[in-house]
């Protein structure tokens, strides 16, 4: 199989969480097959494992195993991911289906969940971690010691456009002296580094509950978030680069294609609400009209234990066999 078809087991760092503009920039311009980073504080895209499997989705999307845990990610041509595990996480939690584009999906970056109880998402480690003043990071079980979560109140200072904003919550990276702020409702504002200035931000629309409508990165380049005011079931990413990403989604307004120019990637994955599959897929097509497909197929019965564990990876192209490119080991 040649490097298009499989670039197998590429170093990445360690995943403990980098939430700064300028590693996570480094980390998504390794990730993503595309042409400006979108935005600077996006965490690197893989977890815990320092030795992932990367596979070649085409068409800007990759899909990371971290053969330590048995987890999946995948990355796209824009800021969306999709991180298998959160489909494990009770809805009623606001972790699996937080940004309206169905189960799993997120922007890459950490959130704050503030009903029944506080609680911080790390996008690397794919976890919760409950709010505890007592533990040396303010969170109950957190395993580093590189960051320091608060329930705090301020003002951000306008940037541009971005008129000054109130943040509720915080979280500090001490190895980077980053510090991200959150709005009330949880959502990112913006990541600074009070070392060397870099900021990014995120701004949110007025309406509603967590729907972006714009990051700035810390070059000033803007990435937005488009609705179709004819077709509520269609998105678009306008993309610092000038390129347009469509996405639509299904009835149960889960994404299931992305149109990047004149491709296509479609998925076959959870909708909000659901129980994480056996079986499901994404299927790319060239501009030539060739298909791929990544098969995962999760392991059910350790689902409690083990939660987003894939037992087997299957990569498929059109008109030849399926290779296995990932087995587990038993558990």
């Amino acid at each position: 199989m040649t490097e298009r078809h499989l670039t197998a087991r590429r170093r990445i760092r360690t995943a403990r969480t980098r939430f700064t503009a300028s590693a996570a920039a480094t980390a998504v311009a390794a990730a993503l097959i595309a042409t400006s980073v979108v935005g600077p504080a996006r965490a690197e895209p893989v977890s815990l494992g320092e030795d992932p499997i990367v596979l070649d989705a085409w068409n800007g999307f990759t899909a990371y195993i971290d053969p330590a845990t048995s987890r999946i990610r995948v990355t796209t041509p824009t800021p969306l991911e999709w991180d298998p595990n959160l489909a494990q996480v009770d809805w009623r939690e606001g972790g699996v289906d937080r940004f309206a584009f169905g189960v799993g999906w997120t922007f890459g970056t950490h959130f704050v969940v503030n009903t029944d109880g506080l609680r911080y998402y790390f996008p690397n480690l794919g976890a919760f971690y409950e709010a505890d003043p007592s533990a040396p990071s303010g969170l109950a079980g957190y395993p580093y010691d590189d960051v320091r979560a608060q329930t705090t109140s301020g003002q951000i200072p306008g940037r541009g456009g971005i008129p000054a904003r109130s943040y509720s919550y915080v979280l500090r990276h001490l190895d980077t002296n980053a510090t991200d702020y959150f709005s009330s409702d949880g959502d990112l504002l913006a990541s600074i580094n009070h070392a060397t200035s870099a900021r990014a931000d995120w701004v949110w629309e007025d309406w509603g509950e967590h729907n972006l409508k714009l990051i700035v990165d810390e070059r000033g380049q803007e990435t937005h978030l488009m609705n179709n005011p004819t077709d509520p079931s269609q998105r678009e990413f306008r993309l610092p680069s000038g390129e347009r990403v469509r996405i639509d989604r299904n009835f149960y307004y889960s994404i299931w294609r992305f149109a990047p120019s004149e491709r296509q990637t479609s998925f076959d994955l959870p909708s909000a609400g659901w129980p994480l599959p056996w079986f499901r897929y994404i299927t790319s097509f060239d501009d030539e009209g060739t298909r791929r497909e990544i098969h995962f197929e999760w392991d059910v019965a350790n689902q409690r234990e083990h939660p987003g564990r894939v037992e087997r990876v299957l990569l498929c192209d059109y008109g030849k066999l399926c290779e296995v490119v990932y087995r587990a080991p038993e558990v």
